[in-house]
Parts: C-alpha cells; sequence; structure tokens
C-alpha cells in the first residue's frame, strides 16, 4: 500500500532528525575515518531521496513546496547506482547543512497542510 504524502514528509523529518543525533559535532574527517558512519548517512540519505521522489511522482502539488526536493531525489540516484563516485565532503554538508534545511520546510508544510 502506498504511503500517503504526510507519511513520506513524517518520514523525511524522522530521518533527518536521527541523522542530526547522529552527527551531532561529526567533523569531516570524523565522517571520512568511519565507514559505519558513512554507510549509515547514505542510507538514510537514500530513504530521503526516495521518500521524495514518490512524493513528487504521487502529490506534485505538496512536492512543489519542499525546497531541494530535485536535489535530494538526484543524490538518491547517484546513492543508488553511481556510488563509486560519492564525495565524502558533498554526503557531510548534505547531512550536516541541507538536510536540516529540508527538514525546516518540510515540518512546516506539515504544520500547514496535514493539522
Amino acid at each position: 500500500m502506498p504511503r500517503s504524502s504526510e507519511q513520506l514528509l513524517r518520514d523525511v523529518v524522522e530521518i533527518s532528525e536521527h541523522v542530526r543525533e547522529t552527527m551531532n559535532d561529526v567533523t569531516l574527517d570524523d565522517y571520512s575515518s568511519s565507514w559505519a558512519l558513512r554507510m549509515a548517512v547514505e542510507r538514510a540519505l537514500e530513504i530521503v531521496g526516495e521518500a521524495l521522489r514518490q512524493l513528487r511522482d504521487d502529490d506534485p502539488d505538496v512536492a512543489v513546496q519542499s525546497d531541494g526536493l530535485q536535489s535530494f531525489v538526484s543524490l538518491r540516484n547517484v546513492i543508488a547506482h553511481r556510488y563509486a563516485v560519492l564525495e565524502d565532503q558533498i554526503l557531510w554538508t548534505t547531512a550536516t547543512d541541507a538536510l536540516p534545511r529540508l527538514a525546516r520546510k518540510v515540518t512546516e508544510l506539515l504544520g500547514n497542510d496535514f493539522s
């Protein structure tokens, strides 16, 4: 059964919170030197990208309000299909900067559209 737009958005927020907690005080060097951390962040970003892809396909009116949606969908495709070209700097910055910004916007959407 497909997930609703609200469920997909809540997935994004929940995963973003887990990444924020995991990446708290993690430097780029820390990230680069930890295989387990890199794998966890990559998987989290892959799930976020897939949730946003489904949202884009199933509810474009809501999706268009999600700043950065296409960037996360594109990143998900790179993680899934071109993993050998991933760069730690890009993933670390995405996890520590872009993902929290996306989560704030999605939280705002949830408050406006689904309360």
